[in-house]
C-alpha cells in the first residue's frame, strides 16, 4: 500500500501549517488562546475559526509559500484539538 501522506500529515500544505502554528512563539500562542473562545463550539465551528484565523494571520500561502486551500482543515483541527485537549476539557467542566 502507497503512503501519500506527507510526515504524517495529509499534504505537505497542512504539514507546513502546523509547522509554522506550532514552531513560532507567536502563533503558536495565539492559535492556543484562541481554544478559549471555543466555549460551546462543535468540531465543525473550531475548524472554522481556525481556517479563518489562519487565514487571516498567513493570507492565502503559509510563510513556505504553500497554499492555504490545500490544507485539510479537519486534520489541522484534530492534532489542535489534541494540542489543547486542556483547554476544551476546561471549557466542558465549566459548561457542565
Amino acid at each position: 500500500m502507497e503512503n501519500n501522506t506527507y510526515n504524517g500529515y495529509y499534504n505537505r500544505a497542512t504539514w507546513n501549517l502546523m509547522l509554522w502554528i506550532n514552531n513560532t512563539e507567536t502563533s503558536y500562542h495565539y492559535f492556543r488562546d484562541l481554544y478559549h473562545q471555543f466555549d460551546g463550539m462543535d468540531e465543525d465551528d473550531r475548524e472554522g475559526k481556525i481556517m479563518r484565523e489562519a487565514y487571516d494571520w498567513y493570507g492565502d500561502k503559509t510563510p513556505d509559500g504553500l497554499l492555504m486551500k490545500d490544507v485539510f482543515w479537519e486534520e489541522v483541527r484534530e492534532h489542535m484539538d489534541d494540542d489543547n485537549s486542556d483547554i476544551l476539557a476546561d471549557l466542558a467542566e465549566a459548561s457542565a
